[in-house]
């Protein structure tokens, strides 16, 4: 039996892979994660802990807080090329689409 041949189209286009990327988008994107969870804890700390006098208000604090240190954490593992960096900032860039319902509207 004979074994199928491969046939290259010569016309064809090239795809461009799905993990090629400038060299500058990996530490423009480390950077910008780092910088948006620092300004986010920063911003936390100044306007919403003073009003922070709730048991609940404080929850939300909390893991608003861990969100933004993930974010740092993100940005160092693109900065450093870690394994798996990409797959952890598409993690973060979800958990940052928002989503406000109410029974009056859903944005």
């Amino acid at each position: 039996m004979a074994e199928p041949t491969l046939v290259v189209n010569p016309a064809a286009p090239i795809q461009p892979s799905l993990h090629a990327s400038p060299k500058w988008l990996r530490p423009a994107l480390g950077v910008f994660d780092i910088l948006g969870g620092v300004a986010g804890i920063l911003m936390g700390i100044l306007f919403l802990a003073p009003q922070a006098d709730q048991l609940g208000t404080m929850i939300v604090l909390g893991i608003v807080a861990l969100m933004y240190c993930y974010s740092i954490w993100c940005g160092i593992a693109a900065l450093k090329c870690w394994q798996g960096w990409r797959e952890q900032n598409l993690i973060l860039w979800f958990m940052q689409v928002p989503v406000i319902s109410s029974p009056v509207f859903t944005y």
